[in-house]
């Protein structure tokens, strides 16, 4: 039972350094295209799809939106 949860702890690892990429990328104007490029050439990998790309931004904007209304709902108790 340890094999999948030590391939699981490896696939959460592997997402959190290929979103740390994307997001450096993507807010510098990265395209999707060159994102994928650059991620595959840092992490050395042979396969990842536009779609993967795709899905991670989008994880990103929505972490990002999150973490802005949570800052939003701080400053107005505060106030």
């Amino acid at each position: 039972m340890s094999q999948p949860k030590s391939r699981l702890a490896r696939q959460h690892h592997n997402a959190v350094l290929r979103q740390n990429i994307v997001a450096d990328l993507y807010k510098q104007g990265y395209n999707y295209r060159e994102i994928r490029e650059e991620v595959m050439n840092r992490l050395g990998i042979a396969k990842y799809s536009l779609k993967t790309v795709h899905d991670d931004i989008k994880a990103l904007l929505a972490e990002w939106r999150e973490m802005r209304q949570l800052d939003i709902d701080e400053l107005q108790q505060l106030e």
